[in-house]
């Protein structure tokens, strides 16, 4: 059952006509907007390692050729298909793993995030669960507009909490509040 699902989700990354075309379905806001306003996704993080045929099917598609590398995740073409969808300044906001930021096999992913986005703001909960029954952890949300915009900074957050994280505890991360928070801006050019 998950292999059919996981094939669902290759066919809607790479455009696949018969599963959902986002050009058809959605005809107004690529003809009249350029793309959506805002995206949000908690894709699935499924490595490469153990999952070697789906990576090879994405591959083969001209989305995959574009972006495929080794040992990369699944999320990452989530990412890609986000930048595609949005139109200029289109609002992104995703929870991934944070392993993408520094990850050897995520290069393609940085690139292209660093040539068509523009980083807002990345938070790292590291140790903190943000998700009780997901396994693995190390969560990041990490908000992106569409379009490069050279030297503007963003807001980088790296918590020193663990455990379970409780709405009162996410609402003081987010906010720039906690205390058990690192709070920065860094420029990106």
């Amino acid at each position: 059952k998950l292999k059919n699902e996981i094939s669902d989700l290759i066919h809607q990354l790479t455009n696949g006509k018969e599963i959902f075309d986002f050009y058809i379905y959605f005809s107004e806001v690529f003809h009249r907007r350029q793309g959506f306003d805002v995206l949000l996704a908690n894709p699935p993080y499924i490595g490469q390692r153990g999952n070697k045929e789906i990576f090879q099917e994405i591959a083969r598609t001209e989305f995959g050729k574009k972006f495929h590398q080794r040992r990369m995740d699944l999320f990452y073409f989530f990412i890609h298909r986000a930048l595609d969808l949005g139109r200029e300044q289109a609002q992104i906001a995703f929870i991934t793993t944070n392993y993408f930021i520094t990850a050897t096999y995520a290069d393609k992913l940085r690139k292209d995030l660093c040539d068509r986005a523009t980083f807002r703001c990345l938070i790292n909960f590291n140790e903190l669960r943000i998700f009780e029954s997901a396994q693995g952890q190390h969560r990041r949300v990490s908000l992106f507009e569409c379009g490069n915009k050279p030297n503007v900074s963003a807001l980088t957050d790296t918590t020193k909490r663990v455990g379970i994280a409780r709405p009162l505890v996410l609402n003081s991360i987010v906010s720039g509040h906690d205390p058990k928070t690192d709070y920065r801006r860094l420029m990106w050019t």
